[in-house]
C-alpha cells in the first residue's frame, strides 16, 4: 500500500518500502553479522534489531486476487542491482 492505494492494475509503477534501523556496526555482534549475511544471500529478512538477536525471517507474499502465494517474489526480489552502496546498505561492505 501507498498512501493508501495498492499499486495499479496495470503494475507499472515499482514501489519499495523500507523500515530501517541502524545501531553503529561495533554495536553488532559478530554471530548476528553471519545470520544477517547469511539472509542477504539468500534474499530473506531478518530480525529488526541489527545488533542483537537476528535471526531469518521467510514469507512468501501472498497475492490478493487467487489468495496463493505469489510465484513471482523471488524473480522481482533478485533483479536488485547489486553495486558497492547496495552492498554497503546490506551490512556486506565497510562505510
Amino acid at each position: 500500500m501507498h498512501q493508501g492505494m495498492p499499486p495499479s492494475p496495470e503494475g507499472q509503477i515499482p514501489r519499495v518500502i523500507a523500515y530501517v534501523c541502524q545501531v553503529p556496526s561495533e554495536c553488532v555482534k559478530d554471530e548476528d553479522r553471519a545470520v544477517r549475511s547469511d539472509a542477504w544471500a539468500k534474499r530473506q529478512g531478518t530480525s529488526h534489531a541489527p545488533h542483537d538477536g537476528a535471526f531469518n525471517t521467510t514469507r512468501v507474499p501472498i497475492r490478493p486476487e487467487t489468495g496463493l502465494p505469489d510465484p513471482d517474489h523471488l524473480a522481482r526480489k533478485t533483479q536488485v542491482e547489486v553495486n558497492d552502496d547496495v552492498l554497503r546498505l546490506a551490512g556486506e561492505l565497510e562505510y
